[in-house]
């Protein structure tokens, strides 16, 4: 019998009990991940949840005689008796999982007798059953001891990069995986003199201390104003400074450089 096991997180780097007879495959199903579980450990781990963008995660065949051995391994290496918290498909079995059309037609189609899963529900500690909100996920982490944030941040830090999720790119920001120092040159785009927002002649400046700077710095120059400071801090300040942050809130900067320099342009016109 070919039984193969899905995985997504910890199980990746961290087997435990769990024997597989091959290296992990990257084309598994298409499932909605998502960073929407609080262990009891204090990190935030992935699970399925209903509704979200999807990933294909990763699987491996196991050394196993049968579903119900499957089950069983896959329960010990997670350290639970309650096989309930195992998700399982088979051609003829039933079943009530999120994913469970996705992994049965991604299944049958390779021909694969048996599919186990950890089918744990998304949650914080108090509220199981329920997606935690991005900023609830935050306040948690912010809460953690060093040991505790040090190990959520290996955690999304070793997650497969196949496994995008609407919350990983937030997550590694507050966790600092993302913090390397921000080079910053746009000035030649919407005329503000000067190397002043660039932190490219100091490559140790963290990239809060560069945007807190360059926040402090834009209303002070002669072709902007505070309008676009403000946007730096909705963009940036309030957001982790990962590139893509950094990136949607020049975007908006020149937008509207631009257009207030089509309006000069009219206004000089008339």
């Amino acid at each position: 019998m070919k039984i193969v096991c899905l995985g997504w997180g910890s199980l990746i780097w961290k087997p435990g009990e769990l024997k597989c007879s091959s290296e992990w495959q990257a084309d598994g199903p298409a499932l909605p991940i998502e960073y929407a579980r609080v262990s009891r450990d204090g990190r935030i781990t992935l699970v399925i949840v209903e509704g979200g963008p999807t990933s294909p995660v990763l699987w491996s065949p196991l050394v196993v005689d049968s579903l119900d051995d499957a089950v069983k391994m896959l329960a010990a290496r997670e350290h639970t008796d309650d096989l309930g918290r195992i998700g399982r498909w088979s051609p003829v079995g039933k079943g009530d999982y999120p994913g469970l059309d996705v992994i049965a037609a991604w299944a049958t189609e390779r021909r694969i007798d048996g599919v186990v899963w950890t089918a744990l529900p998304p949650g914080l500690k108090d509220s199981r059953g329920t997606k935690p909100a991005l900023q609830d996920l935050i306040a948690h982490i912010n809460g953690l001891t060093v040991e505790q944030r040090g190990s959520a941040a290996e955690y999304v830090e070793k997650t497969p990069k196949q496994i995008a999720t609407a919350y990983r790119s937030a997550l590694e920001g507050v966790l600092e995986l993302a913090a390397q120092p921000v080079s910053v040159s746009f000035q030649a785009d919407i005329g503000v003199p000067g190397d002043q927002l660039s932190n490219d002649n100091n490559p140790a400046e963290s990239p809060d201390a560069f945007l807190d700077d360059l926040a402090r710095t834009l209303p002070d120059q002669e072709d902007t104003d505070a309008d676009l400071a403000r946007i730096l801090a909705v963009h940036i300040l309030k957001a982790s400074p990962a590139k893509g942050a950094v990136d949607a809130a020049f975007a908006e900067i020149a937008k509207l450089a631009v257009a207030r320099a089509a309006v000069r342009d009219e206004g000089a016109n008339e």
